[in-house]
């Protein structure tokens, strides 16, 4: 399996990196020292927005689920804790 890490020249991803390549796995260490910038996707043959897009729809696919109470519920606990509304609107002052 190829396998990119975030941080793979760093002490725990060095060692990381160390133990998948033992067990066969080709190994892609990124970092800025090897010309990867993580949060800008720089030096990426092929960047991660499509990730954190997935990310976002997970996150709005678990808040609609809160919402609709889908989940099941705690043991002991009668309470739903609903999400916080939008954020307040800022206002500027001339």
């Amino acid at each position: 399996m190829k396998v990119v890490i975030i941080g793979g020249t760093g002490l725990i991803g060095r060692k990381f990196a160390t133990k998948l390549q033992a067990g066969g796995h080709q190994v892609v260490a990124a970092s800025p020292s090897t010309g990867v910038n993580s949060l800008t996707g720089q030096g990426q043959a092929h960047p991660l927005p499509r990730r954190a897009d997935r990310a976002r729809t997970g996150i709005e696919q678990a808040k609609a689920d809160w919402k609709a109470a889908r989940f099941d519920s705690v043991p002991g606990e009668t309470e739903f804790i609903p999400l916080p509304g939008p954020a307040p609107k800022v206002v500027s002052y001339p």
